[in-house]
């Protein structure tokens, strides 16, 4: 469960870096 948490979390700050970055 903490592997899928801490991919989740992972793929959404990548999705709001693509943004800014």
């Amino acid at each position: 469960v903490s592997y899928e948490v801490s991919i989740g979390l992972i793929l959404i700050t990548v999705l709001i870096c693509v943004g800014p970055c």
